[in-house]
């Protein structure tokens, strides 16, 4: 006699096998724990059969990769059963989805923030990388020496460093940022 056997654990379902007669009573098979001789729905994606006494009931299978609605994040799910609140087996779009209670949406608010946080680190690394020229300068105007850069260079120095500082305001902020570029004879990069 053929019979379907249950994890025993999980009760899901596992395999076929065949029972064995009981030698005390022809009439009777030998049914282990954790099988039954009903058979399982058919197989379907996103469901499982778990045993339930001598009965297979569908239940949910999220078991895998799956999503916090609150981050985005992705993380590993491992029980049978609808999935828990906060959770999700829709992949988002991107990072800049934000989940509005049954699908993920674009937030406009998520991408300009990343990309604002991006132009300021940029913007600070491009400031801080001229500093060295502006205070050398200002040491040899103190010193009453020859300066290193002359009258012109150091005023498009400061027009750069205020172009950095005024990058906010521009058309394109933040996501396409035209970035202005450092005096002639000046070695910035970023």
């Amino acid at each position: 006699m053929k019979i379907y056997n249950a994890d025993p654990v999980t009760k899901e379902f596992t395999g076929e096998s065949v029972a064995e007669p009981d030698q005390l009573n022809p009439d009777q098979w030998l049914i282990p724990a954790y099988s039954s001789a009903n058979a399982p729905g058919q197989a379907e994606a996103g469901f499982a059969y778990c045993l339930e006494g001598d009965a297979w009931a569908k239940v949910k299978d999220h078991r895998g990769a799956v999503y916090s609605t609150a981050t985005g994040e992705q993380t590993y799910f491992g029980e049978l059963g609808p999935l828990p609140d906060g959770l999700t087996s829709l992949v988002p779009e991107n990072e800049f989805c934000v989940w509005d209670g049954g699908k993920w949406a674009h937030s406009d608010d998520l991408e300009n923030r990343h990309y604002s946080e991006i132009v300021g680190v940029k913007r600070l690394a491009a400031l801080n990388a001229s500093d060295w020229y502006i205070s050398r300068h200002r040491d040899e105007v103190d010193m009453a020496s020859g300066t290193s850069l002359s009258a012109d260079q150091y005023s498009a120095l400061l027009a750069y460093r205020k172009a950095l500082r005024d990058i906010t305001a521009s058309a394109g902020y933040p996501k396409d940022v035209e970035w202005p570029h450092p005096p002639e004879g000046i070695d910035i990069e970023v």
